[in-house]
Order: structure tokens, then C-alpha cells, then sequence
């Protein structure tokens, strides 16, 4: 007995088994955003930024990197090709505020920040816990904010910059517009993402990091 499928049952297996990043996107997912941007950021917001001088940043290359796939993986499992505009502003919001509130990847960074502290000599720790104490909270979570909207524009950046013809093939004309004016989810989601990044951490924001703000400043108190 042969079973016909419906579109719409089509759609909701395409959906359920979805596409991989692999399939999609091509190394420009990864290699999209400049880490030294992103640092420079959170030392803008130190007040004593020689603290990441020597850094070593290969753990936090290889979070991002971790991150910008699970945004991805997010983004792709939640359209199809009937999503609408609208609803792929949406769907990369939510995949913003699952990829980024995720607690594996909140416990990675929380070992990152205690790393760090461990590596400080006696009297960088002390310049540390001066700053921390006479700078208010308000500000420093404004900072978090901030470097976080950063690496949320380059995601967006990435999505743009490494999708594939497939991924056209897929969610064109919703997503793009072909690169035709008005162009579509794409410009609306980068023009919304980069006004919040302008904020300097203030907000208002299309997307919901507090959780993850909360904890990386939680992490830092408890030193």
C-alpha cells in the first residue's frame, strides 16, 4: 500500500529532520567577525584592559565558533520554504535566545573567566578587584550587553556572507529578496541587530540576552 504525502506533512518532515550547517553554508559561517573586534570591545569596557593583554584566545575562538553553528543550526531547523519575512526575523531571534541562553555554553564560559583569573599575577588581581568595586553594575552588565550585541551582528554578518545556493534555493525570495531592494528578512534582521549593537549595551534589543549577561557577571563577582 502506497502512502501519498500531503505538502503540508512534506513540510513538517523537511522541517522535523531539517538541514545541516554543511549543507547550507559554506566556510564563511565560521571565518565571518573579526575576535579581535570583540575583545577590544570588552577592553573598551575594563577599566584596566592590560588584564587581557597576553590573553590566549584559542578557547574563546573555538566557543564562537561553537556558538555561531548551534545560532545556525537554530535558525535553519525553525524556516522552510514557506517561511514568510516576518517569520524568519523570528525564527533568528529565538535561535539568538536558545544559541546564547544555553547553559553548556554558559558553564564553558564561566570556566573561561575563572582560567583567566587563575593566570593573573598578584597585583593584576588586585587591579581587577579595584575596577570591579568602584564600577556600577548598571555599567558593567551594559558592557557584557554590548560586547554580546557584537558577536550577535557578526553572526547575522556570517549567515549572510556563508550561506550557499542551496540555502538560496531554499529561502529565497523571503530571506534576500535575490539581493534585490527591498531585501527581505536578511537586511531587516542586520539593520535591527546593528541599531542595538549602536545602543552600547543599553538596549532596547530583538533578542533576550539576559540570562547569559546575568550569569557572566555572576561568574565575575564570585572570584
Amino acid at each position: 500500500m502506497k502512502v501519498k504525502l500531503t505538502e503540508t506533512q512534506l513540510r513538517r518532515i523537511l522541517l522535523k529532520e531539517g538541514y545541516s550547517t554543511n549543507e547550507l553554508f559554506d566556510e564563511g559561517l565560521y571565518s565571518t567577525g573579526d575576535l579581535d573586534d570583540f575583545l577590544e570591545v570588552i577592553k573598551e569596557n575594563m577599566t584596566n584592559p592590560e588584564i587581557l593583554d597576553d590573553f590566549d584566545k584559542t578557547h574563546v575562538e573555538t566557543l564562537s565558533k561553537t556558538i555561531r553553528k548551534s545560532v545556525a543550526d537554530n535558525f535553519i531547523k525553525r524556516i522552510n520554504k514557506n517561511t514568510t519575512e516576518e517569520e524568519m526575523v523570528k525564527a533568528f531571534y529565538d535561535a539568538i535566545n536558545v544559541a546564547y541562553n544555553d547553559d553548556k555554553f554558559i558553564n564553558y564560559i564561566n570556566i573561561l573567566i575563572k582560567s583567566i583569573w587563575m593566570g593573573l599575577d598578584g597585583k593584576l588581581k588586585a587591579l581587577a578587584n579595584l575596577g570591579w568595586a568602584t564600577t556600577r553594575k548598571s555599567k558593567i552588565k551594559a558592557g557584557i550587553k554590548e560586547a554580546i550585541s557584537l558577536q550577535i551582528y557578526h553572526d547575522i554578518l556570517a549567515i549572510e556572507e556563508g550561506n550557499n545556493d542551496k540555502f538560496k534555493s531554499l529561502f529565497e525570495p523571503a530571506w534576500s529578496n535575490n539581493y534585490r531592494r527591498p531585501l527581505g528578512a536578511m537586511m531587516k534582521i542586520d539593520d535591527e541587530v546593528w541599531d542595538a549593537y549602536e545602543t552600547k549595551g543599553k538596549g532596547p534589543f530583538p533578542y533576550n540576552i539576559d540570562h547569559v549577561t546575568d550569569q557572566i557577571y555572576n561568574a565575575v563577582d564570585n572570584l
